[in-house]
């Protein structure tokens, strides 16, 4: 029975044959014993055979332990077990309980068919086929009639047969082309409206200037040449050629930009991670300072390396201005370079979008201008959409010759035509000054010339500056005794009894030598009157008595030293005594007899000590300014108290004038001083 199943690929599904179709089944059935309700088998069919055979088992009759299970064992569990394992010996697939299900329903849908025989004839390989058929049939490409596919041979056929092409060269080609080449023949092979090629240029070819009638790259003009319309403007603008003829527009708007303005940092791996470079707040100014004289390398050390780069940042700290060309000052060395440009905006200030990108740099040192779209730098509070921070990143893209010497950045100049916050000269004018209607010039910083610092009202000069003593030493100068002579008002006290033959001696000093040589009333006038330095006779000296006698006589004149005198005085006093006085107060006399000591203070001499400030009625002789308003121009006047021969009105007499341009406060001059220059009065103000 197991032979009788047939099973379709195509569904699947699994049909069962009835009953009645199974061979020889009916018969065997016709033949079966019918059971008779009481009776078992007929006294006839118990043989001599069978009761053999049941003396036979009852001489083998035995217990089993397990006979309640045993007795429970009926012939048609022996003839289901005997069928189980006749099902699981053979070599037919059995099935699961879901194909039981799905067979039972099939038996329940059984059905005959008319081309039984038809369907007989299905095997498993005619079910591939259809299969693949159908899958063939159920994709997206287009499939052929038998006409074209008997068109389509023909032509394979046609291209077998023709000559390949790596067998027929250009030669032939041209070879075949010249049978039929020439005039009217619709080809011209060799000719394009009758003219050869020579007549054209090839597709990759160049031009001199000359022959397209244009001015070489580099050339002059004469400025007759250079013209503008009459009808040209700009409008809330300025245009390129005229930025350089108006300072407003071409001033540096990044110059001087201070150190907490500025970051710069260093990567050693293509920019994956970035540090501090470590320069200095000077250094780091020194970039937009306009001095071109920075070095701030790419590389920190050798070998250069295309990893290393440099990353500045700036942030508009200080200012509110435009930008729209950068200015880099640049040393490539022997390698090849690039910038990147970056900005962001107030909303969004850490956040930098491209404006520039691998921008190639040239010079060893040399100039490098960079254009890009016009934007702030900047804004006043609450423009969030205003550009804000700018970022330049330096790279190395290809070594060069030497791998000792990096490429560096040398000054760095953003440029743009408007500034509404200005923090200095240079970005408002392109100057490092700035001026007034009247043509006054203000220095914001110190004024060098070749060296020389030059001063001004807002930038004045110490003493020490210029090699001017102190107000203090000026004070102690006019108090001091001239060089070339003069009295003293007061007694003074040497160091030391002299020791050289320039050293002043006191008269005390003078009087003990006098005392020790022996004191007497001898004077010059009577003892040395022709004022020659010797005494004009003794009364005796005997011979011996004179030391150092010429060889001839009278003797010549001659001089003994100090050193010379073995019994010179110890004190001498001063026959010319030195009267001392302190502002007119006496501190008596000195004559050189004793020591003498005058304590000399600013309030003794008439002075302001060097905290002290004189009362208002010793300024200026006693006199205030007097301030003049003359008319309508307001222009204030301030006059300051002289003792001089001018004066302005007859009865006042006047230091100096000042003018003040501006009517209000704020406008006129202020933190006064005056000093004395010489004999030239200064008068100091702001």
């Amino acid at each position: 029975m197991a032979n009788k199943f047939k099973r379709f690929n195509k569904t699947n599904e699994e049909i069962i044959v009835k009953s009645e179709n199974v061979e020889g089944l009916s018969s065997l059935l016709s033949n079966k014993v019918s059971v008779v309700t009481g009776k078992q088998l007929s006294t006839n069919d118990f043989t001599n055979t069978d009761k053999s055979n049941v003396s036979a088992n009852t001489s083998a009759r035995h217990t089993h332990s397990n006979k309640g299970i045993i007795d429970e064992i009926t012939q048609a569990f022996i003839n289901n077990w005997t069928a189980a394992y006749t099902h699981i010996s053979d070599t037919v697939k059995h099935i699961t309980a879901a194909e039981r299900t799905k067979w039972n329903g099939a038996a329940t849908s059984q059905h005959t068919h008319s081309n039984k025989s038809v369907l007989d004839g299905i095997t498993s390989t005619l079910v591939s086929n259809w299969n693949s058929a159908y899958t063939h049939i159920s994709d997206a490409i287009k499939h052929i009639t038998a006409t074209e596919r008997t068109n389509w041979n023909s032509a394979k056929s046609k291209a077998d047969a023709a000559l390949p092409a790596s067998s027929y060269t250009a030669a032939d080609i041209l070879k075949k082309l010249l049978t039929v080449d020439g005039s009217g023949s619709k080809l011209d092979a060799d000719l394009l409206d009758g003219k050869e090629a020579t007549n054209f240029a090839s597709s990759t070819h160049t031009h001199t200037p000359a022959s397209i009638g244009a001015a070489n790259a580099k050339h002059n003009h004469s400025t007759l040449d250079i013209v503008r319309s009459s009808n040209d403007y700009w409008a809330d603008n300025i245009g390129s050629t005229n930025r350089a003829m108006i300072n407003t527009a071409r001033s540096p708007k990044s110059a001087f930009l201070p150190a907490n303005c500025i970051t710069v940092e260093y990567s050693s791996d293509a920019g994956k991670t970035w540090e501090d470079y470590g320069l200095s707040e000077a250094q780091k100014r020194g970039l937009f300072a306009l001095t071109c004289d920075n070095d701030v390398r790419l590389s920190k050390s050798s070998p250069v390396s295309t990893n290393d780069c440099v990353r500045i940042t700036v942030e508009p700290l200080d200012r509110y201005v435009s930008f729209d060309q950068l200015y880099i000052w640049f040393s490539t060395g022997s390698h090849a370079c690039t910038l990147d440009l970056e900005r962001s905006t107030i909303g969004a200030k850490d956040t930098f979008s491209f404006i520039r990108k691998d921008v190639p740099l040239g010079g060893w040192s040399g100039p490098n201008v960079i254009n890009f779209p016009y934007g702030t730098f900047g804004s006043f509070p609450g423009q969030t959409n205003n550009h804000y921070k700018y970022r330049m990143t330096f790279k190395t893209t290809k070594l060069g010759s030497s791998t000792t010497q990096s490429p560096a950045i040398i000054d760095i100049r953003f440029y743009g035509d408007r500034a509404w916050t200005i923090p200095n000269d240079m970005v408002k004018g392109d100057y490092p000054f700035s001026w007034d209607r009247d043509m006054n010039v203000n220095f914001s910083k110190q004024l060098k010339e070749q060296g020389k610092r030059v001063y001004s009202d807002n930038n004045k000069p110490t003493p020490a500056a210029i090699g001017a003593a102190t107000a203090e030493q000026g004070i102690k100068a006019d108090a001091a005794l001239p060089k070339s002579g003069g009295t003293m008002t007061g007694f003074i006290t040497l160091h030391a009894a002299p020791t050289a033959n320039m050293h002043p001696a006191t008269k005390k000093y003078v009087d003990d030598k006098m005392i020790a040589a022996g004191n007497g009333d001898m004077t010059k006038a009577v003892y040395d009157a022709n004022g020659d330095g010797v005494v004009d006779k003794a009364e005796t000296v005997p011979w011996s008595g004179v030391t150092g006698k010429p060889n001839t006589f009278p003797p010549s004149t001659h001089k003994h030293t100090k050193s010379e005198i073995t019994d010179f005085p110890v004190s001498l006093k001063n026959p010319a005594a030195l009267a001392i006085s302190l502002n007119g107060t006496s501190q008596g006399t000195y004559d050189g007899s004793v020591a003498k000591s005058v304590n000399i203070t600013p309030a003794g001499i008439g002075a302001l000590g060097r905290t002290e400030k004189a009362a208002d009625s010793s300024k200026l002789a006693g006199l205030t300014p007097v301030v003049d308003n003359p008319g309508p121009s307001n222009r204030n006047t301030w006059y300051f108290p002289f003792t001089g021969t001018n004066n302005k009105d007859g009865t006042r007499k006047y230091y100096a004038a000042l003018y003040a341009d501006h009517a209000t406060t704020s406008g006129r001059a202020n933190n006064l001083s005056m000093g004395l220059n010489g004999s030239d009065l200064w008068v100091y103000y702001n």
